[in-house]
């Protein structure tokens, strides 16, 4: 979450959709603005809601509102990838999620299967800030500007428009996701539990995009 009283604008900050990549950029450009704690739950992803009520109707209303939406599919294989560095072993909260290693699986292949999917998807649902928030459609409750990760150089270029600023992103924080995939029977099971993110993706992209 970040809030510029001086350039007028509300980012929502969505995992693993480049947030903080955009993050670092916009507190570049405005080092004063409101932000969520990055170290403590939910670092800095606030939902709509949350944010709304930090920013007060008047400025809600006023300012620039816009966040960063992603292929659902490309978006949890992320989010698997990148916890894959960590293990929770030590964590009595999520130790029923994991073996006696405390890691996720990192089959050689890079797919991630059906029981793996579950075993992340479980431990996402209960374990990640906010509770119970893990499609990205979960962290939007009114109406606000979307832009689209795969379409990220032409999106930026209008939340720069809308800024009034030339803002250079960079990335970071990035995963080697890119050669992981689903199973066939993953993908079954992620059609179900995804079905609002994959609907509100394809409809993002029919429709044009980010809409301006």
């Amino acid at each position: 979450m970040i809030i510029s009283d001086k350039f007028k604008f509300i980012f929502v900050k969505i995992p693993k959709n480049a947030s903080t990549s955009m993050e670092e950029a916009l507190l570049k450009l405005d080092p004063e603005a409101t932000v969520g704690d990055n170290n403590r739950p939910p670092f800095g992803h606030e939902t709509m809601a949350t944010i709304k009520k930090i920013a007060g109707e008047d400025r809600w209303n006023e300012y620039f509102k816009f966040g960063f939406v992603r292929n659902p599919e490309r978006r949890f294989i992320s989010h698997y990838v990148y916890n894959c560095d960590y293990h929770y072993r030590n964590n009595p909260n999520v130790a029923w999620v994991f073996d006696e290693t405390g890691n996720f699986p990192a089959p050689e292949d890079k797919i991630v299967t059906r029981d793996m999917l579950m075993q992340f998807h479980f431990f996402d649902k209960f374990w990640s800030k906010p509770y119970l928030k893990y499609q990205q459609v979960e962290w939007m409750e009114d109406d606000i500007w979307l832009g689209v990760v795969e379409n990220m150089e032409e999106d930026w270029k209008y939340v720069c428009e809308r800024i009034g600023e030339t803002i250079p992103l960079f990335k970071t924080n990035a995963t080697n996701s890119k050669i992981w995939s689903l199973g066939d029977e993953a993908k079954k099971v992620f059609e179900i539990l995804y079905e609002d993110d994959i609907k509100m993706y394809n409809d993002r992209i029919a429709y044009g995009v980010g809409v301006k």
